[in-house]
């Protein structure tokens, strides 16, 4: 088991469980559309429902600490609420923030933007807290 978890935007299904057309999606990037038909090419059937394929579908048992990011307005925003919400109900650490109007991946890709910096200097701080590795932000 991994010291920390630090998922930025991590999709939790693919079988189209979860409706990610809430009123705030202006993603281009990650569309639900998208999702779907990259569910066909990562997993069908039975195998779809597998906790390592969708961990929707698993109750997040001795997850290790967790932070967690993403953009509001983001199709996956709904993937990142339903894993906060597992991460409260079972009582497992974690950290995560909700950012309005960036863009799916923004924390590695936003190079120079607040948000980006924010973010990359809460990881190293939280990196530092949970695995210490000695990353100072500036």
């Amino acid at each position: 088991m991994p010291a920390a978890v630090i998922p930025y935007s991590p999709p939790v299904e693919f079988n189209n469980a979860i409706d990610r057309n809430h009123p705030n999606n202006k993603d281009f990037t990650v569309t639900p559309d998208g999702l779907a038909q990259l569910g066909k090419m990562y997993a069908t059937g039975e195998q779809a429902r597998e906790i390592y394929a969708a961990p929707y579908y698993d109750d997040f048992h001795s997850l290790p600490p967790m932070l967690l990011a993403w953009d509001q307005t983001e199709s996956l925003a709904v993937d990142s609420e339903i894993i906060v919400e597992k991460l409260k109900t079972q009582g497992i650490e974690y950290q995560a923030k909700s950012y309005p109007d960036c863009f799916h991946a923004f924390a590695t890709t936003g190079r120079g933007t607040p948000e980006s910096y924010e973010i990359l200097r809460d990881t190293m701080e939280f990196i530092n807290c949970h695995i210490g590795l000695g990353f100072q932000s500036k």
